[in-house]
């Protein structure tokens, strides 16, 4: 009897090793098919590094991460990531669940380009988040706290009347009960543009990016004149705009 238990827990032993070191490397390799790729892979599935991640093609950069393991007892899983690279940074509690991705207490800067897809195509800039709350349904952004900077933004073909920086605050109370819409509030930071304007992301991954819009004094003229195309202007000199679409 005293030899079947011995047996039995020398067993566990081995299985808690086994998991315990269970190399990253073969983790990652199941999401090849979903286009992530890893360089330099170091490290258990518990905590370890990437010296460089791709997703999609679009270099992530160095990747670290510190697993959750009593989250897995709510079948979730949950890590500490920390993403480096030359010319930014990305740190966050992350927590993936099937379709969902979020994020807790996030922080980065990052160059535009870094964002993949969702970054207009011709556009430069640095982009700086930090958010309380970011969750990702299927990719698209359902919850939203915290705030989005693009500094130095620029086309990289041509002048436009939307070089400058800009903010965009998700406040924490920002659902449309209505439609379901996330909404933030866009301002300038610096640039020829005076901005008061609302940016709406609704559940069939369509946006609405609406309100109102003014050259500065010392903007070019030929930006007044541009203006102009939008409407007569209110008592405060502001003109009406609207942009949508899908993504």
């Amino acid at each position: 009897m005293k030899l079947r238990w011995l047996i039995g827990l020398a067993a566990v032993a081995y299985v808690l090793f086994a998991i315990v070191t269970f190399p990253a490397s073969i983790v990652l390799a199941q999401f090849r098919d979903q286009g992530v790729a890893a360089v330099g892979i170091e490290g258990t599935i518990w905590k370890g590094r990437v010296q460089l991640l791709q997703v999609h093609g679009v270099n992530v950069g160095r990747a670290e991460w510190d697993l959750d393991a009593p989250a897995l007892l709510t079948l979730k899983l949950r890590a500490n990531v920390r993403v480096t690279r030359p010319d930014g940074f990305l740190q966050s509690q992350l927590t993936l669940t099937r379709g969902s991705v979020r994020f807790t207490d996030l922080t980065a800067s990052l160059p535009l380009a870094a964002l993949g897809a969702i970054a207009p195509a011709g556009w430069q800039g640095t982009t700086n988040l930090r958010f309380a709350e970011l969750v990702l349904e299927n990719g698209w952004p359902t919850v939203a706290s915290g705030m989005v900077e693009i500094l130095n933004l620029e086309h990289v073909a041509q002048r436009s009347p939307l070089t400058g920086s800009y903010k965009l605050t998700f406040p924490e109370t920002n659902v449309d009960s209505t439609h379901g819409a996330l909404r933030g509030v866009l301002t300038e930071l610096e640039g020829p543009l005076e901005i008061d304007g609302t940016l709406e992301l609704r559940p069939d991954r369509s946006y609405l990016l609406s309100g109102l819009v003014a050259a500065k004094p010392d903007a070019p003229r030929n930006l007044a004149a541009q203006l102009q195309l939008l409407g007569p202007p209110d008592p405060n000199g502001k003109r009406q705009f609207s942009l949508e679409g899908t993504l």
